[in-house]
């Protein structure tokens, strides 16, 4: 007992203060305020209560419930985010104290077959209907929070049931429906809307209408070139103008403007809302250590945490990684059941389906998030209008000193969210979300059927659908840490999911292209237009226009101005030019600047090399969008050698291990 004792104050520590020997003040006795939270006699919830005849003592079950005091949870939640109690040795203590069988391991074994259970209604009511290898029916039942409360009462009968654990009963349930929750995971949204999901590639009508634009520009081409030339010019120009235009908004100077970092107060501990976090991996043992390190490094009471890592039904090395490092009570391992696409997408629909939390965050493997950063979206959520339904956080690579790869990437990083992004935020305009550190309001990711599990760039295309159902996407000036891809091969893998990704969005989008502008506003459709188009015809005709160019100078036709068209198209290749270089140079120099990386522009001359790749990896994306467009191009994480903040510290079982970088880095 006394063994016990002494492992119950030292879990007490980890939230209760303490002496310099370790003891939890709140033992000590005396005046302490903290002491009277023990004093005899005081009642107990009947959560907890029961506990006392089974093994543990009155000081930790008093803490226990001023912690469920404090956070505004079920005592039962308190116990476990303490870690002074597991969730399996409590139910079975309370399986115990009622008279009734504890079934959790006959469940997980199959020895019970939830035949009647609903999903998710009966994860979400901790019961459900089983029956057992005789063929008798009978209950089982997870109960929390205030029917467990009302059990223990004797407010609530018990006959013909059995007592098993919430994740037994989810793991069971979701096994039991696994084919109906396999394709409503990957189907729901094209099923309801067809017309916001890639699923169906190309209408008919969008087929007719690209080839038409393609022999139109084959005419022009052969014809007039300074008219094409003209009317790509009309396109660049736009998104070099959207991206400067957001470079160079002034923070807080449009109306409606979402309150910044120093503006939104901070939230109170016991106001903090329940927050979901979910972390899809796949082919990650190696990252098993360093996904949970993150998780635990937050910033924000356990009891309150709904932590979701979701691993793929067939990736047993990732599954086993994960629960041989025992990872705590609030964090669960989803299983997603095996279905079509196998992306990233439908594995984060599985896990929204039972998601707990007011607002929900997703993260990826590598990540490294700042350890407030659930805490300053709960403000920024809560100073910010109604109809903000994402923020989304600042994401900076951290492995720059890998190279010149890595370093080009950083800086186009630093552009992307430090400086583009907080500028179309500011400026009202649709923001293309990048594919992690997103945090939504729930109910609004709901409403909208969460991601489109067919689009391999399902960032932009829900930031574009949240746009378009009325909502608004916000930045979060809250850093969360990668790392970038260190060879070509894998860097070329990534991009060209992204470019491909970038494709579907233009597909989807433009199947109704009124309707889209309705719902877009007509300057919001045009900023949206001009990114996809910019984004993939920059990338694709980037060696087209540096290979024009070349054969101009060399053949003096780019100096000579007969003509009109000649002259057209000498206007438009500088006008774009400039406008290209502006928009390239002016967001790289202010990211770098806000993130403290103005050293790497010394790597300014390497950045052409940087967007033939770009080019590259597009024509490859083109490719994969005609042969498999629901291809995913996994990502191998775990391979950084240097870390600028050493946050980036695998300790999984990596190729490599990580360095800290120097200064002169």
């Amino acid at each position: 007992m006394r063994a016990a004792t002494v492992l119950q104050r030292r879990r007490l520590t980890r939230v209760l203060p303490a002496n310099d020997d370790g003891v939890p003040l709140a033992t000590q006795g005396g005046d302490d305020r903290a002491a009277t939270f023990f004093t005899a006699g005081a009642a107990l919830p009947p959560q907890l209560a029961f506990l006392t005849s089974h093994g543990l003592t009155g000081p930790a079950l008093n803490a226990a419930a001023e912690l469920a005091r404090r956070w505004r949870v079920p005592p039962e939640q308190a116990l476990f985010a303490a870690g002074m109690m597991e969730p399996a040795a409590y139910y079975r203590a309370l399986a115990l104290e009622l008279g009734a069988p504890f079934a959790a391991d006959a469940l997980r074994r199959g020895g019970l077959t939830p035949d009647g259970a609903r999903y998710p209604d009966s994860i979400q009511a901790g019961v459900a209907p089983v029956t057992d290898a005789a063929g008798r029916r009978l209950f089982v039942l997870a109960p929390q929070g205030e029917a467990l409360a009302r059990l223990l009462d004797g407010r609530m009968r018990l006959t013909g049931a059995a007592i098993v654990t919430p994740e037994a009963l989810a793991r069971a349930v979701m096994r039991r429906h696994a084919p109906a929750i396999a394709h409503d995971a990957g189907h729901s949204l094209a099923d309801a809307r067809a017309d916001l999901s890639c699923r169906e590639g190309l209408t008919r009508s969008q087929s007719w209408g690209l080839a038409a634009a393609a022999a139109v520009v084959a005419v022009l081409a052969a014809l007039a070139p300074a008219v094409l030339a003209g009317l790509f010019a009309v396109v660049f120009l736009s998104y070099a103008i959207v991206r400067l235009a957001a470079t160079f908004a002034t923070p807080g100077a449009m109306p409606g403007a979402v309150p910044g970092e120093g503006e939104a107060p901070p939230v109170a501990e016991a106001d903090l809302p329940v927050y979901t976090v979910i972390a899809p991996v796949y082919g990650e043992a190696n990252m098993a250590a360093h996904i949970l390190q993150s998780l635990q490094r937050l910033d924000y009471p356990r009891a309150r945490l709904d932590v979701r890592i979701v691993v793929e039904a067939d990736d047993h090395a990732t599954r086993v990684a994960l629960i041989a490092l025992q990872p705590p009570p609030w964090i669960s391992i989803v299983v997603a059941p095996p279905g079509q696409p196998r992306t990233k997408p439908r594995a984060l629909n599985v896990a929204l389906v039972t998601a707990r939390g007011e607002f929900t965050a997703i993260y990826d493997a590598e990540d490294a998030p700042d350890p407030d950063q659930l805490r300053k979206a709960v403000a920024a959520f809560r100073a910010a209008p109604p109809d903000v339904a994402c923020l989304q956080a600042r994401l900076a690579i951290d492995n720059s000193a890998d190279g010149w790869l890595p370093a080009c990437f950083a800086l186009e990083y630093a552009a992307l969210f430090d400086a583009i992004n907080p500028g179309l935020a500011r400026l009202g305009l649709p923001i293309p979300l990048g594919g992690t550190s997103n945090h939504f309001r729930t109910t609004a990711l709901r409403q909208v059927m969460g991601w489109d599990a067919w689009n391999v760039t399902e960032d932009a295309d829900l930031g574009l659908r949240l746009a378009r159902a009325g909502w608004r996407v916000a930045d979060l000036d809250s850093t969360t840490l990668e790392e970038a891809p260190v060879s070509i091969r894998a860097w070329l893998a990534q991009r060209a999911r992204w470019l491909k990704g970038w494709m579907q969005v233009a597909i989807t989008h433009s199947r109704a292209p009124g309707q889209a502008a309705r719902e877009l506003g007509l300057l919001g459709a045009w900023a949206a237009a001009a990114q996809c188009a910019g984004v993939v015809l920059s990338a694709l005709g980037f060696p087209l226009f540096v290979l024009g160019a070349a054969v101009q100078f060399a053949s003096g036709d780019l100096l000579s101005l007969d003509g009109w068209q000649a002259r057209l198209g000498a206007a438009a290749a500088a006008a774009v030019a400039l406008a290209g270089l502006a928009a390239g140079v002016a967001p790289l120099v202010a990211g770098a600047r806000r993130r403290r990386l103005l050293p790497l522009l010394l790597l300014a001359p390497l950045l052409p090399a940087y967007y033939a790749l770009v080019s590259l990896a597009a024509w490859r994306a083109l490719v994969e969008q005609i042969r498999a467009p629901a291809h995913w191009n996994k990502t191998r994480h775990g391979v950084a050698r240097s870390s600028r903040s050493g946050r980036l510290t695998y300790t999984g079982g990596t190729p490599s291990q990580p360095r800290r970088a120097d200064a002169s880095d």
